[in-house]
């Protein structure tokens, strides 16, 4: 009696995959004609996040004193930095290390340096840089950055990177915005045809699919130029979705 039961539900359960495979079904009907929709959705949701960059340059006799100074420089203000607030795990220090193409030719001054030998050139202030990445998660913490470096010289302060620490709300919403949108260009060319959308038959990630695509491009550029199509302090994130839809006759 066991058995039976058992090939019972089984002969059921393969019976209800068989309805859900016809209804899930990517394969056209009779009357059925295919039509794919490409659309961009947005979502914006306030930063928690940033990141700035502060470019430092000094001078000296010598390339070596130079970087030296511009390293004493940089272990200060990250000092000044760790008192404003900001944690000293989020400041990164970073230096150039390209030594080739530079004007005067400092790098072979700074060979002949270290070598003992003394350059025929002569001798002229060269300066070093250097910069610090800092990752703020307390924004509250920008303006009262901005003061500080407002009195320091030698510091350039770029625009900030806002950013969120956990993008998947963004990115869900976005989603959303393109799947309703690429809903609504079906329906109108449907309605054009004197057809309506059936069902949507697949979907997937424009991006993806794109043999060159760079998604941080847009957020390069904006940091860049200082310029964004939405508030300071607001983070935009896009998705690019396809997805095809089944018209039937009306």
């Amino acid at each position: 009696m066991r058995w039976v039961i058992i090939a019972t539900a089984a002969t059921m359960f393969l019976s209800d995959a068989k309805v859900l495979a016809a209804e899930t079904s990517t394969a056209l009907g009779a009357k059925e004609i295919p039509i794919e929709m490409a659309a961009t959705g947005v979502a914006v949701f306030p930063a928690d996040k940033a990141t700035v960059v502060l470019s430092l340059r000094k001078t000296g006799a010598t390339n070596r004193e130079a970087r030296a100074n511009v390293r004493a420089f940089a272990d200060q203000l990250t000092s000044e930095l760790v008192a404003l607030g900001i944690s000293k795990a989020s400041i990164d220090l970073q230096e150039p290390t390209n030594r080739l193409g530079f004007v005067g030719n400092e790098a072979v001054a700074e060979m002949m340096e270290s070598m003992g030998q003394a350059s025929t050139a002569p001798k002229r202030p060269v300066s070093a840089t250097a910069s610090l990445e800092l990752t703020i998660s307390h924004l509250a913490l920008l303006p009262r950055l901005r003061g500080l470096i407002d009195q320091k010289d030698a510091i350039v302060m770029e625009n900030p990177a806002y950013s969120l620490s956990d993008d998947r709300r963004g990115r869900s919403a976005a989603i959303n915005d393109a799947i309703a949108k690429a809903r609504l260009d079906a329906d109108a060319y449907a309605a054009a045809l004197g057809m309506k959308v059936d069902r949507v038959i697949g979907a997937k990630d424009q991006a993806a699919q794109a043999s060159m695509f760079f998604p941080e491009y847009e957020k390069m550029f904006e940091r860049f130029t200082g310029q964004s199509d939405v508030k300071s302090g607001m983070v935009k994130t896009s998705a690019r979705v396809i997805v095809e839809f089944a018209l039937s006759p009306r």
